[in-house]
């Protein structure tokens, strides 16, 4: 049986807080942002969604309008420890299995 003490479910509540206060600014940070403000805001919303996460990448990609198979990242969010990506990548066919469950 696994008892929760009363510090258990305070940092829990302090989680789900900080996780909640940041889907809120998030979502404020996008309201009424004029065009030419947006691509800065997904940077900043990229940056902060790792920060809490404790990740050091995030990238948002977009298929091209010539060919559906070929991504481009739009807005990246690294590390600066972390190899630079490719920026554009082509997707494999849906029935195409790679790596080791091919």
């Amino acid at each position: 049986m696994i008892v929760q003490t009363e510090a258990d479910r305070q940092a829990k509540l302090e989680e789900r807080l900080q996780f909640e206060t940041l889907l809120a600014d998030l979502s404020s940070r996008f309201v009424n942002v004029p065009p030419d403000q947006v691509d800065r805001e997904i940077a900043e919303a990229q940056s902060s969604i790792c920060e809490y996460l404790g990740i050091d990448h995030s990238a948002l990609w977009q298929a091209s309008p010539d060919d559906p198979k070929e991504l481009f990242i739009t807005h990246l969010h690294r590390s600066r420890d972390l190899a630079p990506l490719p920026v554009c990548v082509r997707t494999c066919e849906p029935t195409t299995r790679v790596g080791r469950f091919g």
